[in-house]
């Protein structure tokens, strides 16, 4: 009985996180973020509503400096990168979900997109990714 179980667990899990494949705006991006969409598992400093909103970052930073604060992020994996933009997938913990986290160079302002591929919620996952990438940044920066 236990072996069945674990045997229909590993289908349930391998068939969730097949379906979780790139996102379509993400396999061609370098220049550019999008807002959000209407589910609530994302947020983006490129998005106008209050509750999917984060403040883009304006202030100096090396490339040494962000590549400090995003080895912060458990779980994350550099995937894309050029002199302007930065994809990175994040796994969760328990169940390995993946969340996409970008960073675009863009008038002197770093934007941010973090975003769940799959399901409506992510119970404020990306926010605080967001706000743990800000701090470590902030932190990196004060060392100079």
């Amino acid at each position: 009985m236990r072996r069945l179980f674990t045997i229909a667990l590993s289908l349930v899990l391998t068939s969730v996180t097949g379906c979780s494949s790139l996102p379509s705006h993400i396999q061609n991006a370098t220049n550019s973020i999008l807002p959000c969409g209407s589910t609530p598992n994302c947020i983006s400093s490129k998005d106008t509503r209050p509750e999917f909103q984060t403040a883009p970052i304006h202030s100096f930073m090396t490339l040494d400096d962000l590549h400090e604060a995003l080895a912060s992020l458990p779980r994350c994996k550099i995937m894309t990168e050029t002199a302007t933009y930065l994809h990175l997938e994040c796994r969760s913990l328990i169940f390995q979900f993946i969340d996409d986290f970008e960073l675009l160079m863009e008038n002197g302002a770093l934007h941010l997109r973090s975003a769940s591929r799959v399901g409506y919620s992510d119970l404020g996952v990306n926010q605080v990714r967001v706000d743990t990438f800000k701090a470590a940044l902030t932190a990196s920066q004060s060392k100079e």
